[in-house]
């Protein structure tokens, strides 16, 4: 049993979605012709730790309420690899960030092991991660495994291996050259694009970088016990490139932060399936206990090998933003992002107001760029209520604890580019938006 989880991979970044795809991805191709390629799944944050704990929870955020990277799960959470240890497999984590770690993420509980960055560092290369996955491979080659693997590349800053470096950039171009000025509408350049006149240069580097990162995972996906068993990949977000004003950056609960890639294969499973019927990542858990036969394994979500198999799954596909900012629904097509709070990042050109609604037909308009809540009053009515409604059904009680934000902590975070002020009290309580709020956005949006 084995789950890839890679961060910051954008939904249409897998070559096996054919002609026209942006990336050359061959083992994650292999995988999906041995399997069933999802082409329409969203994850339930925008962010790091609170998608992969709802991945590994089966539950919302809105109900883990984990929404940043520093606040670890607490102990008396149901855990996917506590699901599968008590099944009797051996429960491994090899994973490419500190915050993922156990002592910063509390994701290790019902981990057996689990390996990653030094307390110094704040990340690793896939190469370490995968080399650790594939020795444990190797070592428990007649026991039964599942193991978590997470891979870190297509992170920014975006600095490819030579072996890829600049295979989108048009050969010859400067894209820091002085002479060119930079068409940017962003707040603050990232240190490590000081001196950038080109905003296609870091796109063409993150594609290859995908690239890169595929090469690592070769190996690890292309393992006997992996062809063997139960494979998936996914992601817990993706990233922006300028759309909607957000730059470099996966802040913001739109297509490109939400929309992520998931290929799964399991023994007696269909090969070479495309399959678009919408899902939601943190199904994942539930699918892989099903896929390997624990049906009775307490745990929540359904399987998505039904819509695999051509089952009718039309269900709301809700996700909140780090730190509780803003929440979406996603259904039938429509996707509205309802902002919980005045904010705005270094990487957004302009800030979001408190309580407004935005509204999109991804059906006719998929990169979500023309806001259509003005012109569509009543659907975006009806959906805000929705939402709402749905954000007033949070559990009494979350699953995250207080971050320690130690300064180290808060260093390492820093330079993978995370800041901000937390959650506050009210996310942090479930507390999300009153159902009778009576400001002047709420009154516009209100029967």
């Amino acid at each position: 049993m084995l789950l890839v989880t890679s961060d910051t991979h954008r939904g249409d970044h897998v070559g096996a979605l054919g002609p026209g795809a942006p990336v050359r991805t061959p083992a994650i191709d292999a995988l999906a012709a041995r399997g069933v390629l999802y082409t329409d799944a969203y994850a339930a944050s925008n962010t790091t730790n609170p998608s992969h704990g709802s991945l590994m929870t089966g539950l919302p955020v809105r109900d883990t309420r984990v929404l940043d990277n520093s606040s670890p799960l607490v102990d008396d959470a149901r855990t996917l690899a506590e699901a599968f240890r008590d099944a009797g497999y051996h429960t491994l984590a090899a994973v490419s960030v500190r915050h993922l770690m156990d002592d910063e993420s509390g994701f290790g509980q019902g981990f057996e092991r689990m390996a990653g960055p030094s307390s110094e560092a704040s990340e690793r290369p896939a190469r370490a991660t995968t080399t650790q996955a594939v020795a444990w491979l190797d070592e428990l080659a007649d026991e039964p495994v599942f193991l978590w693997v997470h891979v870190f590349d297509a992170h920014s800053p975006y600095e490819p291996p030579a072996s890829t470096d600049r295979r989108y950039y048009p050969k010859g171009k400067d894209p820091f050259d002085p002479s060119q000025r930079l068409q940017y509408d962003g707040r603050f350049l990232p240190v490590y694009l000081r001196g950038l006149t080109d905003v296609e240069f870091p796109y063409a580097q993150y594609r290859a970088e995908i690239d890169a990162l595929d090469g690592e995972l070769e190996r690890l996906l292309a393992h006997p016990r992996a062809l063997a068993g139960v494979t998936a990949l996914t992601a817990d977000h993706g990233e922006s490139f300028g759309a909607h004003g957000i730059w470099w950056d996966h802040a913001g609960l739109y297509p490109d932060t939400l929309h992520v890639p998931l290929v799964l294969a399991w023994p007696g499973g269909p090969h070479g399936v495309r399959c678009d019927a919408p899902v939601e990542q943190m199904h994942l858990g539930r699918t892989l206990l099903d896929a390997a036969g624990l049906v009775a394994s307490e745990f929540r979500g359904a399987d998505l090998r039904a819509a695999a198999a051509g089952a009718a799954i039309e269900r709301p596909r809700y996700s909140l933003a780090k730190e509780g900012h803003a929440a979406s629904l996603l259904e039938g097509g429509w996707f509205l992002v309802l902002n919980l709070s005045d904010y705005q990042t270094t990487a957004m050109a302009r800030p979001r107001a408190r309580h407004t609604v935005e509204l999109y037909d991804l059906a006719h308009d998929p990169a979500a760029a023309n806001d259509l809540a003005e012109r569509e009053p009543a659907r975006a009515k009806a959906m805000r209520a929705k939402l709402v409604e749905w954000l007033g059904g949070a559990s009494a009680r979350g699953l995250a604890g207080a971050g320690a934000g130690t300064a180290e902590q808060k260093r390492r975070l820093a330079s993978l580019g995370y800041t901000g002020d937390g959650p506050s009290e009210d996310a942090r309580a479930g507390r999300w938006i009153e159902a009778d709020c009576d400001c002047a956005q709420c009154a516009r949006w209100r029967d």
